[in-house]
């Protein structure tokens, strides 16, 4: 089912549906379900548009909810649940939610919320604007002061929506040799959330252009990661065919145009996805 939504063939919507059945009838296989959780990821938020993302979230979310909740359930099943929403609460209810998790006001049976989790709470509802959102990241990053710490909330940070943030913090990427990889691969993802990405397609074109200086001097997997987040995070035809132009470039070494290549695959499918499931 899930090869026929990559290709185009199932309306992801459809199988949204499919996987929110499965949730509730009890799927027990902690890695069939870290599986499943991690494609209803992607199809909502890849491959759906925002009035289709309006449609479907509400079921989602409460489905995710749920099983986050099911005291009868293991807690690893419970946070699998628990990071899955962090992921995809959409809708004002959803993030209501989050913040009652953040003050304690709802509780995930058995599973302390850590500092690494809220710091996750906390990215969603910069991602989706939320007005509270800045405050409780100061607050957070005032509690945990520890190494970990201080990058969890510089990768939250990231995920502001905000086209000047984003500009500002990928010139520190480029700029900044002092700063540690793994502080930029933590907050990359986050910088590029796919609901962001009107506000970092404007980047695309630096960010590609950088990938020979990053081949020379960065770690040897840290220009998979980039192009994962950069491409990855976008859905749309017009950023396929800025990506595809680039891949074309004959000044482009051929071991970064196979990189490059193998992040467009997904962009492709899924503006290829967004086309023609799009909402009416």
């Amino acid at each position: 089912l899930w090869e026929s939504v990559r290709d185009a063939e199932l309306d992801p919507l459809e199988f949204l549906q499919y996987a929110v059945d499965v949730i509730r009838r009890r799927e027990d296989d902690e890695i069939v379900l870290a599986g499943l959780l991690s494609r209803i990821e992607t199809a909502f938020r890849r491959y759906l548009s925002d009035a289709q993302r309006d449609r479907a979230a509400r079921t989602v979310e409460r489905a995710l909810l749920d099983g986050m909740l099911d005291e009868s359930s293991a807690a690893s099943r419970r946070i699998a649940f628990l990071r899955a929403y962090a992921g995809i609460a959409w809708t004002r209810e959803g993030q209501a939610e989050l913040k009652r998790l953040l003050d304690g006001a709802l509780e995930v049976p058995g599973v302390p919320l850590a500092s690494r989790e809220r710091f996750r709470l906390i990215a969603r509802l910069l991602t989706r604007n939320d007005p509270e959102a800045h405050s409780r990241l100061a607050a957070q990053a005032a509690l945990d002061r520890s190494d970990d710490g201080a990058r969890w909330a510089f990768a939250a940070g990231a995920a502001a929506a905000d086209a000047a943030t984003k500009r500002a913090l990928l010139e520190l990427f480029l700029s900044d040799a002092t700063l540690a990889e793994s502080w930029i691969e933590e907050a990359l993802p986050v910088m590029n959330a796919p609901e962001h990405a009107d506000l970092t397609r404007r980047l695309l074109d630096r960010a590609l252009g950088a990938l020979p200086e990053l081949k020379r001097k960065r770690k040897i997997f840290f220009v998979n990661r980039w192009l994962e987040a950069f491409v990855g995070g976008q859905r749309d035809a017009s950023s396929r065919d800025q990506v595809r132009a680039w891949a074309q470039r004959e000044d482009l070494d051929p071991d970064l145009r196979l990189k490059l290549l193998e992040a467009l695959d997904g962009l492709t499918r899924s503006a290829f996805i967004r086309a023609r499931h799009r909402a009416p």
